[in-house]
This record gives C-alpha cells, sequence and structure tokens, in this order.
C-alpha cells in the first residue's frame, strides 16, 4: 500500500492509500469515501460501473440534493465535506498569547575586539507559497497528466437533463413520384411522396441513471419545385413520440409517426389534390446531435390510390 498525491478538487489536496489499479485513481479515491460513508461502491478499482453509480445516487438522494449527472463537481465536495467531517479531527483551537513578563535592561561591559552594538534582528523565515492549483487534465511540470474530472465519464454525451427541450431539422428522400415538372429547358423536377425538409419541436424524457429515454415532436415538413410559372408544393404536419437508448453518445430511437394536412398544389398545372391522415414507423439510429433514419408509410389520395411514402434521411437534433 503505498501513499500518492491523486490530484485537488475545490482547493483542497486528495491523499489516497490505495494498491495499485488500472482504473482512474480519481474514481477510486470517491469509491473508498462512499464505502467509508456506508455506501457499497462495488469493488474498489477505480472503474465507474453501475454500482458505483447507485450508491452515487443513494447519497445525493441522503443529502437532499439535486439530480445531476453522476460524479458531478457539487456531488464530490459534498462527498469530500461529510467524509472530513465523520473522520477527519476538528483543528485544535489556537491558543490565545499571553503576556510575557518584562524583562529589565542589564548592561554588560563589552569584552575587548568586540563591538557594543547589539546585533540586528533578523526576519521571520516563512515558507514559500505553495503553487497554484493547476487544472484538472492540464499536463503538470513533469508532462504527465492528470485525470479528467469523475464527471466527465458519467455525462450523458446528448441530454444535458432529465427533462428538456429539442429541436429536430431533417432532409428525407424516396417514395413514389407524386409529380413532374418539366422546365423549359428541358430539365425535370420531380416531388416524391416521402420527400421533404423539415422542422420539429419538442420534448424528451430520460430518467437520472437510465439509457432509456422518451421524446415527442410536432413539426411540419415541405417540398418544392420552382419554375418561372409555377411552383407545385407538397406539405404536411408531422408528429411523432419514440422510445429510444442512449449510451456514450449513441442512440436509437423507434419512432411512431402521424402526417396529417398532406396537401399537394400543382399551381394551376393540375387540381390540387388532399391526402388521407398517415401513419407509419420510423427507426432513428445516431451519434450525439447527428442521425441517420427510415421511415415506412402509406399515403392515400380522394380516390383511395395508395402511394409507397416510405423515406430515408439525415437529421440533426439538439437537446436542451
Amino acid at each position: 500500500m503505498n501513499k500518492f498525491l491523486i490530484g485537488s478538487v475545490g482547493g483542497l489536496a486528495l491523499l489516497a492509500t490505495t494498491a495499485s489499479r488500472a482504473g482512474s485513481p480519481l474514481i477510486a479515491h470517491y469509491e473508498e469515501r462512499l464505502q467509508a460513508l456506508g455506501y457499497d461502491a462495488g469493488i474498489l478499482d477505480g472503474e465507474v460501473d453501475q454500482q458505483l453509480l447507485d450508491a452515487a445516487e443513494r447519497f445525493r438522494s441522503d443529502q437532499g440534493l439535486a439530480p445531476g449527472p453522476g460524479l458531478d463537481h457539487r456531488l464530490r465536495e459534498r462527498i469530500d465535506t461529510v467524509y472530513r467531517h465523520r473522520f477527519e479531527p476538528p483543528p485544535a483551537p489556537t491558543p490565545a498569547p499571553t503576556a510575557s513578563p518584562t524583562a529589565s535592561p542589564v548592561l554588560t561591559p563589552a569584552q575587548p575586539g568586540t563591538s557594543s552594538a547589539s546585533p540586528a534582528p533578523q526576519p521571520p523565515v516563512t515558507a514559500p507559497p505553495a503553487p497554484p492549483a493547476e487544472a484538472a487534465g492540464a499536463p503538470d511540470r513533469t508532462g504527465d497528466h492528470r485525470p479528467p474530472p469523475a464527471a466527465d465519464y458519467l455525462r450523458s454525451a446528448h441530454y444535458p437533463r432529465s427533462l428538456g427541450v429539442l429541436f429536430e431539422t431533417a432532409a428525407e428522400f424516396g417514395g413514389d413520384n407524386l409529380a413532374t415538372v418539366v422546365f423549359s429547358s428541358g430539365k425535370r423536377a420531380t416531388i416524391r411522396a416521402g420527400a421533404g425538409y423539415g422542422l420539429a419541436m419538442g420534448l424528451y424524457f430520460k430518467p437520472a441513471r437510465q439509457a432509456i429515454f422518451g421524446q415527442a415532436l410536432v413539426g411540419y415538413k415541405f417540398a418544392s419545385a420552382v419554375a418561372s410559372n409555377a411552383t407545385v408544393t407538397v406539405e404536411r404536419v408531422v408528429a411523432k413520440l419514440g422510445l429510444g437508448y442512449e449510451r456514450s453518445g449513441w442512440r436509437a430511437t423507434l419512432n411512431g409517426v402521424h402526417h396529417s394536412s398532406i396537401k399537394a398544389d400543382f399551381d394551376g398545372l393540375s387540381p390540387n389534390a388532399d391526402f388521407e391522415n398517415a401513419t407509419g414507423v420510423a427507426l432513428e439510429l445516431g451519434w450525439r446531435w447527428i442521425g441517420i433514419s427510415h421511415t415506412l408509410m402509406e399515403y392515400k389520395d380522394e380516390f383511395g390510390t395508395s402511394y409507397q411514402a416510405d423515406a430515408t434521411g439525415i437529421s440533426a437534433n439538439f437537446a436542451y
């Protein structure tokens, strides 16, 4: 067992006594303190696992702290404060200075060859000031790197809190042909049933210490082809309700998708068309804010004709 300095948190140096580990010394420090405070953190191996997260959350709940992302800065400070209060004795009070008796001056005859002047008083010796603590993760003077804060290992890479707001923009492609615009130059523009650009906003819910999350969004999706004499558009209102799984920034979401108010405006080139409301499913895979999706859906017009509205798209998803 060796003692070694593993860093500083909140200006307080942390001295841990531990065996050699393959994991993070900083995480091992808080495993030991939680264990000592009566919260079973599992194997003291310096690794983040579910048992450590459960112990941290039980401590957070017992202390009445607001929910947070794992071993965040506020929780670590509280662990250190409770540990010092319980296991480290308070500093002894400094005794008040007492007046010393005044001595009468005594004149001593100077010895031959010496000066009768009193020696000059020497300034008190003080210890040099301690160097300022370096930021976590910055290289020290030896070139080594200190471990980053424990919260960096535990924080969700995409969802910053348990309940928040989502904004989404997407571009989708595919589906049966709804309209073809022929330009005077001979070029053609095709509008497909599943194609379009969309904007949506809504809410997400991600329980603390859980990888699953839910989301609900409402938005608008449109596609258009513009010529000098006409603009053909297809528009619809989109609602999505989904359940997903997120881990280390990667997420998979299964959504139920509903399209309503589906209208095709041919701008006088042919009669406009209305479609029945449609419901389908969409699978989305993403990393942090970017994702790809595939939607299965079918449209029906006023005459009962079916159009495949399947679409593959790319999306940007921002959580606040």
